[in-house]
């Protein structure tokens, strides 16, 4: 599938990307660490605001290909947006910051999630199980093309039936 394709340069610890996000991550933390201690002068922080929060927004971004110029927007937006009075307005500067993204990375791709996933060429179609009545399963195909996936639903499992919903 084209996510393992995209994430696979990141799990192999022997990759240099694997090897250049953790390096990038003890750097996150390190920084984190600073900020949070250089801002508190009686010992107090709040750990999960300064350091369990923003830590995996930082390695998303490093994950997407988000330059510094943007990082630290595109951090803001995904707290916005999580708990923030302006979470419509975080919404919409991200999905804006994702379509230039997507855009740019189509062009010029680089060495980063997206850029992975449409260099990638996935062997299987995507096969998600969908429910019909009473919770059978349907069987789900890819159209040609691949996407959307078309559902087949078999007969409904639950009744006596055998009727399709």
């Amino acid at each position: 599938m084209a996510w393992d394709a995209a994430l696979r340069p990141y799990q192999d610890p022997a990759h240099r990307q694997a090897q250049a996000m953790e390096r990038a991550i003890l750097r996150y933390c390190d920084d984190l660490i600073d900020v949070i201690t250089e801002g508190t002068p009686v010992g107090l922080a709040d750990l999960s605001a300064q350091y369990g929060r923003p830590l995996p927004l930082l390695v998303a971004g490093r994950l997407f290909g988000i330059g510094i110029d943007r990082g630290d927007d595109m951090v803001m937006d995904l707290w916005r947006m999580l708990d923030g009075p302006d979470s419509a307005g975080a919404f919409q500067r991200l999905h804006r910051t994702f379509l230039e993204l997507v855009t740019a990375k189509r062009r010029m791709p680089g060495e980063d999630v997206p850029s992975y996933l449409f260099a990638a060429k996935p062997t299987t179609p995507y096969a998600a199980p969908a429910r019909t009545c009473h919770g059978a399963r349907a069987r789900t195909d890819a159209r040609a093309g691949g996407w959307p996936p078309r559902s087949r639903r078999s007969p409904c499992a639950g009744c006596s039936s055998g009727s399709r919903r």
